[in-house]
């Protein structure tokens, strides 16, 4: 069985769980039911505005499906837990790989910077064919931090 966990931030900005389930099995039709589920025990209170999720397809289809007013964003921290295994070829033969693209990620100001790091890391280590990164890359908007403050800076112009 898989647990899930609703964490969000109270009035005092402060993390905290609203609530956690166990499912049976990962498809969209589980994630489905526990997101109406959850909504329903929400009381009628506004649906999230924004989810944030370790990036699996069949819990964005349920996201998307449920939720389609939601921005749905992932979360750093479980996709840098997969780059040493993804990228394991890379990762333990040069020292400065890891430095480099956490710079990529978390340094860069401009869309254009980062732009130009990531084109850099990927010409530099030869890793412009690997489908792993370029399906993490065709997903950036929405896992790359400045994009996301990009986003809000923007929504309220």
């Amino acid at each position: 069985m898989h647990f899930v966990h609703f964490t969000g931030v109270n009035h005092h900005h402060l993390s905290m769980m609203f609530g956690c389930a166990l499912v049976v099995n990962e498809t969209t039709k589980s994630y489905a039911w526990l997101l109406k589920t959850w909504l329903n025990a929400m009381l009628g209170n506004p649906p999230p505005p924004t989810i944030i999720t370790d990036g699996d397809k069949v819990m964005a289809k349920a996201i998307a499906d449920v939720l389609p007013n939601a921005t749905h964003r992932l979360c750093m921290w479980h996709l840098l837990q997969k780059v040493p295994d993804q990228l394991s070829h890379v990762y333990n033969k040069y020292l400065h790989f890891q430095e480099e693209l956490l710079h990529c990620i978390n340094d860069t100001v401009t869309i254009e910077e980062f732009e130009l790091e990531w084109s850099k890391i990927m010409e530099n280590y030869g890793l412009g064919n690997n489908d792993w990164l370029g399906n993490l890359y065709m997903r950036c908007e929405k896992w790359v931090q400045k994009f996301f403050f990009q986003d809000i800076y923007n929504s309220k112009e």
